[in-house]
């Protein structure tokens, strides 16, 4: 009956903040306005979406309220109406749009949405009662499914003392190494080398530092992103323009997030690497695709949000693995805050949450509620907490970016219609070919070089994930022997898809957490596919979109050649590759740095 009163409580609240919207459909073509009526129950602070087609919305006068919207240097050309927060009194509002001159007829849509603060609200009075009704109900199915299984084993639980992580010398040595590269590359090129769509982030960045609320998703370029990252270095923006630094130097200090996150993504991905496993060589090799891999290295001096969602997917790997084994006895609360603020970083980072919530069932259907019942009622405990967050937040990201004027949820700005990017068709040729050849030849990638790296889905992952997506002819006019130094980093680099292969070869065999690690990684991979399909074009095809699975693909990457080194003399052989492979990007930023 308590459940069921606040839900009743909370449908009463949502009728109460309802608007009634009375619209005037027809434009006064002289002065380009027109008008409607707001009807509120009660004072409230409103939300609303103001739309005419796609005609720019220069202003809103609400009685004695007047908001106007300045076009924006980067608005995205696809925006459709504006959204505005103000506040509204009891009983009736008379409102005036004023738009661009249109020749056209226009149908005004003006539509009402939550406010962040009435979602928290219906959150606790309907949102609570309704998931602890489905919790229920999801643990009963649980344990139905455990009682038919029974496990005779009860769930190994590591000591704290395996569970402890320090680094041997040889990976501090490779950290620091990773460390001081970026410290270099940092300090030669700033924040303006080897960018992707820094505009676009700057704009985010500028909005929420001048308005402290969130823009309409379909406007800017990035809009559509989560917002962590917006937030973190809009406050470094606001400091460092209220310190007077100039333009570029407020560009260079947001960029050190960036460089600090780097060093975080560096850190936790060295101890994910020492949990995995005690194998020395599988920890190096590891390690070094982490610490000298050329594009992983230019995301720690860049303005977006990748070098954060890198940090917080080591972070919450090592967190969740490390519980995991403890049957989610230990630093559970650390994994939860590591998934929860990648999310809010990242929605593509959405597997991470996904591995995370997979581990607590296999756990808690291995458990044996004979012996491991104290164990079990605390899992039942964490499951709620995990799950009432991960809902929230859900609710949080799907109100943000929905779009009440055009009934969706818009999660991305991007046309699919790049010049000279579009890919006309997916087909066998595409997915199916590996023209390493033709890549090794041209030493890099460009997004605007041959057709033959281009239009090869493999051998553009293959060459953006060393180099990127960009030109290095002017680096290599300086340096005639970067070309060559290029080209010895793809041929040695060969020996990861080795590894890649190795791995999958063995996944069979593989333990639950190592199949589900690579589940994530596919799941992640999925994302990419859609993401392609939706918007054709080869800039949506770069290797950065696997950013919350680096640190998967360097531990796959050198599990599957730890697979095959079981002979001294192979093993012998692939470290000699990896060692080249490593004296060469070593080499390529010395000379590029010079």
């Amino acid at each position: 009956m308590k459940k069921l009163f606040f839900i009743l409580l909370g449908l009463a609240y949502y009728l109460l903040i309802q608007l009634t919207i009375v619209e005037n459909t027809e434009k006064n073509t002289q002065t380009n306005t027109f008008s409607f009526m707001l009807h509120s129950k009660i004072p409230q602070q409103v939300t609303l979406y103001v739309g005419a087609g796609r005609v720019y919305i220069q202003s809103i006068q609400c009685d004695d309220q007047n908001i106007s919207f300045p076009k924006r240097q980067w608005q995205w050309f696809e925006t459709m109406g504006e959204q505005t927060s103000f506040f509204l009194k009891k009983g009736d509002t008379s409102c005036i749009a004023s738009m661009q001159d249109a020749k056209y007829t226009l149908r005004p849509v003006v539509k009402q949405k939550l406010t962040f603060l009435n979602y928290g609200i219906l959150f606790l009075l309907i949102g609570l009662p309704l998931f602890q009704f489905l919790f229920k109900g999801f643990i009963w199915a649980l344990d139905k499914i455990k009682n038919k299984t029974k496990h005779e084993n009860t769930f190994t639980i590591a000591s704290k003392q395996k569970l402890q992580t320090t680094l041997p010398l040889s990976m501090l040595f490779i950290l620091f190494l990773g460390i001081g590269i970026r410290i270099l590359y940092f300090q030669k090129f700033g924040v303006m080398n080897f960018q992707h769509d820094w505009q676009g982030h700057i704009e985010f960045i500028k909005y929420i530092a001048n308005h402290w609320n969130f823009p309409s998703p379909s406007h800017g370029l990035e809009y559509p992103q989560q917002p962590l990252y917006y937030l973190i270095t809009a406050s470094v923006y606001t400091i460092a323009i209220k310190l007077g630094f100039s333009m570029m130097e407020t560009y260079t200090y947001i960029g050190y997030v960036s460089l600090l996150s780097s060093f975080v993504f560096l850190y936790y991905g060295s101890k994910f690497f020492v949990l995995m496993t005690e194998n020395r060589w599988t920890q190096i090799t590891s390690m070094l695709f982490l610490a000298l891999t050329p594009s992983i290295v230019y995301l720690s001096a860049r303005i977006n949000n990748d070098a954060l969602v890198m940090a917080l997917a080591s972070f919450s790997l090592y967190y969740i693995v490390k519980s995991y084994k403890s049957a989610f006895q230990i630093d559970f609360y650390k994994a939860l805050v590591g998934v929860s603020l990648l999310f809010m970083t990242k929605i593509s980072a959405v597997p991470l949450e996904l591995l995370f919530f997979a581990l607590l069932i296999f756990v808690y259907l291995q458990l044996n509620p004979e012996k491991q019942t104290t164990t079990l009622l605390s899992m039942q405990k964490k499951f709620y907490i995990f799950g009432v967050i991960g809902l929230f937040l859900i609710g949080f990201t799907l109100l943000r970016v929905y779009l009440p004027i055009e009934n969706t949820f818009h999660m991305v700005n991007s046309s699919g219609s790049f010049p000279k990017q579009i890919i006309h068709t997916f087909n066998t040729s595409y997915f199916g070919t590996f023209n390493i050849d033709k890549l090794i030849h041209k030493g890099y990638s460009y997004i605007f070089g041959e057709d033959a790296i281009r239009y090869s889905f493999v051998t553009y992952q293959y060459g953006t994930m060393f180099f990127g997506e960009f030109g290095y002819s002017s680096f290599i006019k300086n340096h005639a022997i970067l070309k060559e130094v290029m080209q010895s980093i793809l041929l040695f680099g060969l020996v990861y898809i080795l590894g890649f292969i190795s791995y999958i070869a063995r996944l069979f065999y593989a333990s639950m957490l190592q199949k589900l690690l690579f589940a994530t990684l596919l799941l992640n991979f999925l994302l990419i596919l859609k993401f392609m399909f939706s918007y054709p074009v080869i800039c949506n095809t770069d290797f950065r979109y696997f950013v919350p699975s680096f640190v998967l693909f360097a531990y796959i990457f050198s599990q599957g050649l730890t697979n095959i080194s079981l002979n001294r003399w192979v093993k012998y052989l692939l470290s000699i590759c990896i060692g080249m492979l490593a004296i060469s990007e070593i080499l390529f930023f010395g000379l590029l740095l010079t």
